[in-house]
């Protein structure tokens, strides 16, 4: 399905349009509405009509419908029509037309009195879709026809919204506290529902308009960009320094806030933010104004005095209306058709036990639309399923002799938030007691892990609330703990979670209370393809005295992948339980889902209408329902174990969760022998993680390093290297590379062998290299115009062609095949075809495009720029690749296309700085910039240039401020004032520091990233992205990110070794702390490179340093050890391994080596022979 834009307006609104015609008339700029003539509203007896229609949901009603998410969309073909028919004649002067993204390129409008003559008033040739602001001298019409005539896309032509007489509101002056440049104030008003305002990342923003004189207005209508506010105030005031609140959201969702209060005068308008709905700002569409007579009424079938109806829609939370008996009815009118999808009802101090709401679209025939029984006042929210209407009517249905009914405030829900299970469970998380639901049904972020089996295509969750996810998109598991009487939920507990032995991907969770502790052990087991995940619930007590109590588990149909994250529901529309005095066997949409040993005391499952399993454990009446049926997909299972639990006697509980169905190993046997079974897998994988050993005081960062190796093979699915267990299950090349690297340097090349080969297999004949092998198993689509670059990614090419050669110069010619290296071949000359596209014509004539020339065309480059730029990221990999593929030449004989791709490469990188010191010079700036057109700032990307060694294609200068001012800019959050929002590949810069020389700085970046961006601490990995506000419910990419996780790993493992032009450089980044003030110094043993394995170990006694390296490693320059700046004034005496070159490093030219490096001042004496008790002979590896 394609992707819907948000583009429309609603019609019979004051909507704050600067002007959106494009290519339509340019409206000049006056004070006050232009138009003269009222708008024109459907009140639902316009007739609409279409030539066709592309499928049910789309029909021509939708296009005035005053429903911005609506659209009518016809066939797949040019020649359509779109048409209303008033019923009686209209006066007209202008109309706006919101397309879709399949908008018309030629199109016409036309005007008829009988529907038998036409008369076109407008005609576009060559428009560009968004919104077109028409305007033509006033006609009287009854019939008006788009004809649709050329299409600008594949699919046919779409519309959300046609407005006649749209009021346009000129001479505004739109301002905000942040937000330029693309995000301005102004384009919140400016009718075009591509365009937005978009604030700093921050809770205390603004947007405001001034209306040039006061105005009556009675409402607001925000469409929220995803960055929406969860607690906001609109505000006005006469003189834009003295505010007053008209209205307070303390509980916002996004999509579109309706809101009616007043009504007021005022000249100016303010949305102040308090507290953002995500970890990124504050963004809005558009923001439409009512004013009169557009304002919706209220009227109640009686009232208390004092307590008029229209006090429930005054905004006003301090005063409702209020019935005088116990039964009441609440009418609210509104200004025109509305799609409706729920209510937001604030009841004021009494409430209706039992309520309904019902809607019309001509205030005479009602349809009852949602019941509400057993209510408790306070705030309801209230979905049903999506409805134009009208009016909207609230009655009470308990006649019990109550005070009566009385509403404080009613916030119309738009038809996108229609009633849907996931709204259900959600306003069932927000009822009910804190914990009863997953954390994230209250809009708070929950963390997790996974566990699983490498190459295997399915993933578990663990959250660290306790809930269990098996695989991608399926149900969660949520425990309970019964505890004598009282009944605990992971808001009642102290939550722990960790590692087996601090870093093996064997996780657990732990709840504490004084008086007892519940553990969730997991593990995965059996072969890829028939895994099963196995969960242990250990429900132990540290007293002395036997206590009664119970283990709940909740099966809902909602996932612990947050919709956030595109997860969300997960329905589950029948299950059955079948269970024996041994064992319980669940079936969910008939398949066997879960096993449970031993069999629950009670176990139920319950469709929503029935009640939610929460409520029957919260009020201890278990059920013995051994089936159920939803079509909606809104059935819960719950199920319940009882004992004794006293000291030695914990209650323990083990699921089996098949992964591919059925299959795995037996329950039972796995079950008694949990503990065992634990160990197993935990030798398993510390055999696996052993080929490097790195011991320094700070084991955190090695703990770190080893757990993130794990994750890259748990994210494996069969030979494909993929970022993420959930939204990153795909494999694309620029991740595969890079952690690619990371196994290699660890001694892992079994995945990258299989990974390597079957991406060269995805590559075309002509050498172009899909960027991404999506989850199916198939390659990005190829574009053939490679000149926008629109759908390409051209780091590709280089990524595959450095996977390919530090394969081959880890692992020998025999790692690779001859195909492979033939696809290297390809690869680098269609970088040299691409290039040639910059080397011509206008490039090579023009001097205003001379930053052009020479370098590689636009592209989406690694995800970074929409539209398509000239990035410097691809080049880099360019100029890398074309390196690796120079020595894979010469290393298979093929000495023509090494002595070819030389020039090439020289040639390239002469282009790049080039056109680097052209950006830099016509943009005034002093860094490295991202791309040709922004001259951005980005030192992330940039970072790649100095990590792959091809940093002499960037101005030395610029790329050295570059990193400082990276530094400086960190300083408030380094000094822990301030958290920010930022993605953790900003890894790379620790990196690239390193290389740079900037140890002091990448020990300080390094740390801070690992005490900010691993979390939970103790699971030792990161999400894609780190929100300034942690529990923001927000995008977080996927976790474990591994691409994230390989740049660790590279970066960590650059602190003791790394490649630089054929030297290897040791310990360029150890904090000389770790040697002087800690008595066993540090040491590495097994750590790849291209030229072999090296192990070193620094230690200090008595004020002398003694150094000691050894290994196969056989650089062609030799060694050199960058010594931390207090120690480059010592004397070096070499003791095994000379000569030795001194100064800010020691240089040495083969293995094995060993020296003391004496303080200036030390009368010690150094030479003679080396003692065997000063040195640990490092022998692993």
């Amino acid at each position: 399905m394609r992707h819907l834009g948000k583009i429309a307006a609603v019609s019979g609104l004051l909507v704050l349009f600067v002007s959106a015609c494009r290519p339509p008339v340019r409206l000049p700029a006056a004070v006050g509405p232009l138009r003269v003539q009222r708008p024109l509203t459907n009140d639902g007896s316009w007739v609409l009509s279409a030539s066709s229609v592309e499928s049910e949901g789309l029909g021509p009603e939708l296009a005035a419908d005053g429903d911005p998410t609506t659209r009518w969309s016809s066939r797949f073909q040019d020649h359509q029509w779109w048409q209303v028919d008033f019923g009686s004649p209209e006066v007209l002067e202008g109309m706006t037309i919101h397309w879709e993204d399949a908008y018309a390129r030629d199109y016409r409008v036309a005007i008829s009195s009988d529907g038998t003559d036409w008369i076109t008033v407008y005609a576009c040739t060559n428009g560009n879709g968004g919104s077109d602001v028409i305007a033509f001298e006033p006609v009287t019409a009854r019939l008006v026809r788009v004809n649709c005539l050329r299409r600008a896309t594949r699919w046919g032509f779409s519309i959300y919204e046609v407005i006649f007489n749209s009021i346009e509101a000129h001479g505004l002056e739109a301002f905000a506290s942040s937000g330029s440049g693309e995000f301005a104030p102004r384009f919140a008003i400016d009718g075009n529902r591509q365009t937005r305002w978009s604030s700093n990342f921050s809770d205390d923003e603004w947007w405001a308009v001034d209306f040039g004189q006061s105005r009556k207005i009675c409402g607001l209508n925000i469409f929220w960009e995803t960055a929406f506010g969860e607690k906001y105030a609109v505000e006005i005031s006469d003189d834009a320094r003295k505010w007053e609140p008209v209205y307070r959201v303390d509980e916002g969702d996004g999509n579109t806030d309706r809101l009616f209060f007043g009504p007021v005068t005022t000249r100016y308008l303010r949305i102040h933010g308090r507290q953002r709905g995500t970890g990124w700002g504050y963004s809005i569409w558009e923001v439409e104004v009512l004013e009169p007579p557009r304002c919706p009424r209220a009227w109640a079938s009686d009232e208390l005095p004092g307590h008029p109806a229209r006090c429930a829609i005054d905004g006003n939370t301090s005063t409702w209306w209020q019935s005088v008996g116990p039964t009441g009815c609440l009418t609210v009118e509104l200004p025109s058709l509305t799609d409706l999808g729920g209510l937001d009802i604030l009841w004021g101090p009494v409430w209706p036990k039992d309520y309904a709401v019902s809607v019309s679209r001509d205030l005479t025939n009602w349809t009852r639309v949602a019941e509400r029984h057993d209510g408790n006042g306070g705030r309801d929210l209230v979905y049903f399923r999506r409805t134009p209407a009208r009016a909207v009517r609230l009655e009470s249905l308990s006649p019990d002799g109550t005070a009566g009914c009385a509403v404080a405030r009613v916030e119309l829900k738009s038809g996108e938030e229609q009633a849907e299970p996931l709204k259900e469970y959600r306003a069932l998380a927000a009822d009910r007691p804190r914990g009863m639901f997953p954390r994230w049904l209250l809009r708070e972020q929950e963390f997790w892990t996974i566990t699983g089996m490498p190459e295997d295509t399915e993933e578990t969750l663990l959250g660290e609330t306790g809930c269990v996810e098996p695989c991608k998109g399926s149900f969660c598991v949520q425990p309970f703990v019964r505890w004598e009487d009282s009944l605990y939920t992971w808001a009642d507990v102290t939550q722990e979670v960790g590692l087996c032995e601090g870093f093996l991907p064997l996780p657990w969770v732990k709840w504490k209370r004084p008086d007892w502790e519940l553990q969730i052990r997991p593990v995965t087991l059996g072969k890829p393809g028939r895994s099963t995940t196995f969960v242990q619930y250990r429900l132990s007590t540290p007293g002395d005295q036997p206590v009664k109590a119970e283990l709940i588990l909740a099966l809902r149909p909602v996932q612990l992948n947050p919709v956030w994250q595109r997860g969300g529901f997960s329905p589950i529309r029948e299950a059955d339980l079948q269970a024996d005095t041994n064992a319980l066997l669940v079936r969910v949409n008939g398949r066997d889902c879960m096993r449970a040993v031993p069999s629950p005391a009670f176990a139920w499952a319950s469709d929503l209408a029935a009640g939610e399993v929460c409520d029957a454990i919260l009020a201890h009446r278990y059920h013995s329902n051994t089936a159920a049926r939803d079509s909606q997909g809104r059935v819960s299972i719950a199920f319940v174990w009882s004992g004794v639990v006293s000291p030695g006697k914990p209650l323990e509980v083990t699921l089996a969760l098949p992964l591919h169905g059925q299959g795995g190993p037996p329950l039972p046997e796995i079950a008694e022998e949990f503990d065992q079974v634990r160990r197993r897998e935990a030798e398993r994988w510390r055999r696996l993680l052993s080929g490097v050993d790195i011991r320094i005081p700070e084991m955190r960062l090695v703990r770190i390093l080893r757990s993130n190796l794990a994750y890259i093979l748990l994210n494996q699915d069969g030979p494909w290297i993929k970022p993420g267990p959930r939204n990153y299950n795909h494999a694309w090349i620029r991740d595969g590379a890079m952690t690619s690297e990371a196994l290699l340097r660890a001694g892992i090349s079994a995945p990258v062998v299989e990974y390597a080969r079957a991406y060269s297999r995805m590559v075309r004949s002509d050498g172009w290299v899909p960027f991404i092998i999506f989850e199916g198993g198939g390659p990005a689509g190829f574009n053939p115009d490679l000149d926008k670059g629109e759908g390409h990614e051209f780091d590709s090419q280089g990524e595959y062609v450095y996977l390919i050669g530090r394969l081959v110069s880890f692992c020998g010619t025999n790692a690779v095949s001859s195909s492979a290296v033939e696809n290297v071949v390809r690869a680098v000359r269609f970088i040299e075809k691409l290039r040639r596209l910059r080397m011509e014509g206008k490039y090579r004539n023009q001097p205003d495009l001379a930053a052009y020339f020479g370098i590689l065309p636009a592209s989406n480059s690694h995800e970074g720029y929409y539209p398509a730029r000239h990035s410097y990221w691809d080049d880099f990999w360019a100029i890398r690749g074309i390196g690796e593929a120079i020595r894979l030449c010469r290393r298979f004989g093929r000495l023509p296309e090494a002595e070819e791709f030389e020039k090439l490469r020289r040639d390239l990188m002469d282009s790049v700085r080039r056109s680097l010191r052209e950006v830099i010079r016509r943009a005034g700036i002093s860094y490295v910039p991202g791309c040709v057109e922004l001259a951005d700032n980005d030192p992330t990307s940039t970072a790649i240039a100095v990590n792959l060694g091809v940093e002499e294609s960037v101005p030395q200068n610029a790329l050295r401020a570059s990193f400082v001012g990276y530094f400086a800019s960190l300083r408030p959050f380094l000094q822990g004032k301030q958290r920010r929002t930022y993605t953790p590949y900003e890894i790379r810069n620790v990196e690239a520091l390193v290389r740079l020389g900037m140890r002091e700085e990448a020990l300080e970046v390094l740390r801070y990233l690992v005490s900010d961006a691993v979390f939970p601490p103790t699971w030792n990995h990161m999400a894609e992205v780190v929100h300034a506000r942690r529990r923001a419910p927000s995008y977080i990419g996927d976790m474990p990110h591994t691409w994230v996780g390989s740049g660790y790993i590279n970066a960590v493992f650059s602190l003791f070794a790394y490649e630089k032009a054929d030297r290897i450089i040791l310990c360029a980044g150890i904090d000389p702390d770790w040697v002087e003030k800690n008595p066993q110094g540090i040491a590495f043993s097994g750590l790849r490179t291209a030229f072999g394995k090296v192990s070193g170990e620094i230690t200090c006694r008595d004020g002398i340093l003694r150094f000691h390296f050894e290994g196969d490693a056989e650089p062609p320059k030799g060694f050199q050890v960058v010594l931390p700046r207090r120690w480059q004034g010592y004397r070096v005496e070499a003791q095994r391994g000379g000569p030795v070159t001194a100064g800010a490093a020691i240089g040495f030219p083969a293995l094995p080596f060993d020296c003391l490096l004496l303080p200036p001042d030390s009368t010690a004496e150094g030479s003679g022979t080396l003692q065997p008790d000063l040195f640990v002979t490092l022998t692993r590896g």
